[in-house]
């Protein structure tokens, strides 16, 4: 290989080195100083259904009454045959009918 030859490879090969550290200086992240008013923790939660979910069961007690889904427990509200009940922090409602024989 010829004299001038590897002068030319030896200077690409500098460009290249050269330019491989420019380019990972400019990716390096910004200090935490630099990041500007949206700096912090950042999270969310998507979901796609009810909190709520699991078997209804409705009990009658001696005080009422009682639906119970998902491990909460709601007062059944009864009015004829009609019945509702609404749960705690407004997690879901139901109203139904109780049917004759049923």
């Amino acid at each position: 290989m010829s004299l001038s030859r590897r002068i030319g490879l030896l200077a690409l090969t500098a460009a290249s080195v050269f330019a491989a550290a420019r380019s990972a200086r400019a990716q390096t992240p910004a200090s935490p100083g630099d990041a500007g008013p949206i700096a912090g923790l950042w999270g969310t939660t998507r979901s796609f259904g009810p909190e709520i979910r699991g078997e209804l069961s409705i009990v009658r007690t001696a005080q009422g009454m009682r639906a119970m889904i998902g491990g909460t427990i709601a007062i059944v509200h009864e009015n004829a045959n009609d019945l509702s009940f609404d749960l705690a922090a407004h997690k879901g409602s139901s109203r139904g009918r109780l049917e004759p024989g049923g």
